[in-house]
């Protein structure tokens, strides 16, 4: 099948598949949009974890979504591209040109209904956490869940987990923290980055706290606050040496200064938000 360029199709149909990871999936989606002007038909293959939440911004372009759990054969397409390759298909060749416009995805309605009611807790500030991803051989994006300590003691905010599943260990510490009323866990409750989403989108302006994961992206593309600890040497796309990014204009960045120098990022961090 050949690979697409970026010249129009208006009759044809160009088959998008993703073929990285959650985060990839949720900071590069912005781009259908801009490709479905050119194209007859998009048929958009993504991670089943990620159909619920992308559903909405998928029937708003007329593209054809589908699981790519479901796809054993290739789709009957006239042109291929990976999904991370629609900015070099679209002429998009440096951040400062990336379409920043936020918040680019939304909410579900049926997972709106489905979160009816209170978020509970014991606070009017609310916010969303994440301190790990999934643990891969020299993951450095990861912060220790006990150095977390400067931002669980900061008074009137409830910490929300969003992380999907945690360890015995890390279930052992929450649960005995000296602030553990002030720490909800929501694991075994969100089955999807819909799930997810909203509970997101009712943190209102207060946001989430979070290391390098697909949760970051998920803020980022809804358009709410975000402050991201970043490890020393951080991903290409965070940039270098800076406090904020052009793919999320809502996002605070924060950078160890050195490896490992995870204290000095979340001390920074919770003076941000003490003084917010």
């Amino acid at each position: 099948m050949p690979s697409w360029k970026g010249k129009p199709l208006p009759r044809r149909t160009l088959w998008i598949r993703a073929e990285q990871g959650f985060g990839d999936t949720l900071q590069f989606v912005r781009f259908i949009p801009f490709a479905a002007k050119l194209i007859g038909q998009i048929v958009l293959e993504v991670q089943p974890e990620l159909v619920a939440l992308l559903e909405p911004v998928a029937h708003t372009a007329g593209v054809l979504l589908m699981s790519r759990a479901n796809a054993t054969t290739p789709v009957d397409a006239d042109a291929f591209s990976p999904l991370l390759s629609l900015p070099l298909a679209l002429g998009v060749s440096n951040a400062e040109e990336v379409p920043a416009r936020t918040p680019y995805l939304v909410v579900p309605t049926a997972y709106r209904k489905k979160w009816r009611g209170s978020l509970g807790g014991q606070s009017k500030r609310k916010l969303g956490i994440a301190w790990s991803g999934r643990i891969q051989p020299g993951e450095t994006r990861s912060a220790p869940l006990g150095q977390l300590e400067p931002l669980f003691k900061l008074g009137g905010i409830d910490w929300i987990v969003l992380q999907p599943a945690l360890t015995e260990a890390e279930c052992s510490f929450l649960d005995t923290h000296p602030h553990a009323r002030f720490i909800q866990r929501l694991e075994g409750k969100l089955e999807n980055f819909a799930d997810t989403a909203v509970i997101v989108d009712r943190l209102d302006g207060v946001g989430v706290v979070s290391v390098d994961t697909a949760l970051a992206h998920l803020t980022g593309a809804l358009g709410k606050p975000l402050w991201l600890m970043l490890p020393f040497a951080a991903d290409w796309r965070w940039g270098i040496d800076t406090a904020s990014t052009p793919w999320y204009p809502k996002a605070l960045l924060f950078r160890q200064p050195k490896p490992g120098a995870w204290d000095d990022v979340i001390g920074r961090v919770a003076s941000a938000i003490g003084a917010s």
